[in-house]
């Protein structure tokens, strides 16, 4: 959550400054911290300034697949502002997402048919990871694991 200071122009962000106005939004940010950026900083802006790729964390439902059955989508939630994703360059391993939409807080739901999820897993447990593009060209991935009961 951005705690903006009106009377001095700046806001802190996780442990980055970020520069503006609560009328005209962030328009810098500098990191306080070596960590690697996170996509949810400053809308993806903390991410851009550094140029480096950033890691998001999802959350995979079902958290159980069993191959023989299921549902028609495996669905990925994403903490990174819908706003800022190229939606079509969504990927779950390789599979291309089907749709996607905001959740209530505004961040990336993305759905993947089961049916091209069950082809990729393997028991007893697999790796999802989901990777895009910014709208500004900055990729960004994320992983879960599943359980796979065959």
């Amino acid at each position: 959550m951005i705690a903006w200071n009106r009377w001095i122009g700046f806001a802190a962000v996780g442990l980055a400054l970020c520069l503006g106005t609560a009328r005209d939004g962030i328009t810098k940010c500098e990191r306080l911290d070596p960590q690697p950026p996170q996509c949810g900083d400053c809308d993806g802006t903390v991410a851009a300034l550094y140029g480096s790729a950033c890691e998001v964390v999802i959350t995979v439902s079902p958290h159980t697949i069993v191959p023989a059955s299921g549902g028609p989508w495996v669905t990925v939630h994403v903490d990174i502002p819908y706003s800022i994703v190229d939606t079509a360059s969504l990927t779950l391993n390789g599979v291309a997402v089907a749709w996607t939409k905001a959740d209530l807080q505004g961040n990336l739901v993305a759905k993947f048919e089961s049916t091209a999820v069950r082809e990729i897993v393997e028991a007893p447990r697999t790796t999802l990871t989901l990777s895009g593009m910014t709208v500004e060209g900055m990729t960004f991935s994320g992983s879960d694991t599943v359980a796979v009961k065959d």
